[in-house]
């Protein structure tokens, strides 16, 4: 190990399931072992999900953790990390206080720095954020932007609308700010869509819509709920079933009031019967063909990596027109974008959509060329780590 040349991967959060990121950090830290370098991946506190432990350390990757939320000791920790791995290679994700450190640190070690974003900075316009936070919040955060623009080989942004806010926020348009989409495993389903059903206790004959969010606000999630009642009590639509897959990320309290209003939502409208929970799973690409249409009402969106794996499953798909969305699902392609917030409109697509199963598979079809051209992990990753080494 000691001749080896390191990647540290600053993850820094803690899985909850085994995610299509937590897959695609897992292909890719495979490329970079067959052009030479180990991968060190690091995490908050501790990994839930144990398959994820055990894929990573069969592929050689050490895994260490930043157990503290004190900022002095996430700094001596860091620093410890440097010291013993002195890393070619620094990427980092999320957490603002360790892009910032390690971007000072990699400076200090001559280490290559990149540093992905993985969500749209605001839901606020430039303008709208100035107003709302004042000119000296905008004039720091351009400042902390433009150094880690000093800092990095690269600004990966995994959407070209995350590209083009940081440009906007940052006041640059610097060769380095990149866009790179993540990417997804093509899954091959040994088991029928009937098998599938059964083996997830759902009705076979049912028309099944599925959704796959954490449960917090920013998901609208209750947007799915109303849309539901519209479909069942409106429009007088039957035999149908929408599953949601997840739970909570994040403990807060918001959360959890959130989630207690959604199960008090579905008994109020009395939608127990067509509004599914399904939790937490860490099978989703191998079930999700079970399903016939994916939807996805979020109010703040990076690039979801549940659109692309419904597309790598050939699924007509529909969701909102923020963020990186509208770079998955093309309008009346591969599915349909809508307005947010939108209820009636998502309901009105989907009685016109869920009859005609001619549309739904020209759709699907149309969600597997675009997860073949943009979003196939093998391609995606070994384009990272071409970014890496085209620096080196």
């Amino acid at each position: 190990m000691s001749n080896s040349k390191i990647v540290i991967q600053f993850i820094c959060y803690s899985p909850r399931i085994y995610s299509g990121f937590d897959k695609y950090n897992l292909e890719l830290s495979k490329v970079l072992k067959s052009r030479g370098y180990n991968s060190v991946f690091v995490f908050s506190d501790i990994i839930e999900v144990q398959p994820i432990i055990d894929d990573l350390i069969s592929e050689s990757v050490i895994i260490e953790f930043i157990t503290t939320k004190n900022k002095l000791t996430i700094l001596r920790d860091i620093v410890k990390l440097f010291i013993k791995y002195k890393p070619a290679i620094v990427h980092a994700h999320f957490k603002n206080y360790i892009q910032l450190l390690t971007a000072v640190l990699s400076l200090i070690f001559g280490s290559r720095y990149f540093i992905s974003f993985h969500t749209t900075i605001s839901l606020l316009s430039l303008a709208e954020y100035r107003k709302k936070k004042g000119v000296l919040k905008i004039h720091l955060l351009k400042l902390y932007y433009r150094f880690l623009l000093f800092a990095s080989k690269n600004v990966i942004c995994i959407s070209e609308a995350i590209k083009t806010q940081f440009c906007v926020f940052s006041g640059s348009d610097s060769a380095k700010i990149k866009c790179l989409y993540l990417g997804v495993n093509l899954q091959t389903n040994l088991k029928s869509k009937t098998q599938l059903r059964r083996l997830l206790s759902l009705p076979e004959d049912d028309f099944l819509l599925c959704n796959i969010s954490a449960v917090e606000p920013i998901k609208g999630l209750e947007i799915l709920i109303k849309a539901v009642d519209i479909l069942k009590n409106k429009l007088n639509l039957k035999d149908f079933k929408f599953c949601h897959i997840g739970g909570l990320r994040v403990e807060r309290t918001e959360n959890i009031l959130y989630r207690e209003n959604l199960y008090k939502q579905v008994k109020e409208l009395q939608l127990e019967n067509e509004f599914l929970w399904l939790g937490h799973r860490n099978d989703i690409s191998e079930i999700l063909s079970a399903f016939d249409i994916y939807v996805h009402p979020s109010r703040m969106e990076g690039l979801p990596v549940a659109i692309m794996e419904a597309c790598s499953q050939s699924l007509p798909v529909l969701g909102t027109r923020v963020g990186g969305i509208p770079e998955i699902i093309h309008h009346n392609i591969n599915g349909y974008l809508i307005s947010q917030e939108s209820t009636e409109e998502l309901a009105e697509i989907l009685i016109k959509l869920i009859p005609n199963k001619q549309l739904q598979q020209r759709m699907g079809k149309e969600s597997f060329k675009i997860f073949e051209e943009r979003f196939n992990i093998k391609t995606q990753t070994k384009l990272l780590v071409d970014t890496y080494l085209i620096l080196s």
